[in-house]
């Protein structure tokens, strides 16, 4: 597909092998494709249980988003590019980074508020 042939004017080609610094439209086209599927990275796995592991979301993001890419490529709305490939991919998995870090937090206050319970059940029974 044409589309995901490696282009020297493709922005990560800039920023990374050619050295560019981003401008201010780059950095947040790079921002916003990442943030965009940040969500989705995160609420896979609340939703379906069996996405709680990091590459089965971070398979099933990188299909989303080649599907994303292809229906720009088909319908020739937006920009079909592999850099939106890698960074909408890199945003699932920091959306289910977040998530791991929610859970660990979750996890951590349910013992503290059980621990809490339990020792004024404690008190009020002697």
């Amino acid at each position: 597909i044409d589309c995901f042939q490696k282009h020297p004017d493709n922005l990560l080609h800039q920023l990374v092998v050619r050295g560019h610094d981003a401008q201010g439209t780059q950095l947040s086209i790079l921002l916003g494709n990442v943030l965009a599927f940040l969500p989705f990275g995160f609420f896979l796995p609340v939703i379906f249980q069996k996405c709680r592991r990091l590459w089965i979301t971070a398979l099933l993001t990188a299909l989303f988003s080649m599907t994303v890419e292809v229906i720009q490529l088909v319908t020739m709305v937006g920009s079909c590019d592999i850099d939106d490939l890698i960074l909408n991919t890199l945003g699932g998995l920091l959306g289910y980074l977040l998530f791991l870090g929610y859970v660990r937090v979750r996890g951590r206050i349910t013992e503290r508020l059980d621990a809490v319970r339990q020792q004024s059940r404690e008190e009020s029974h002697a």
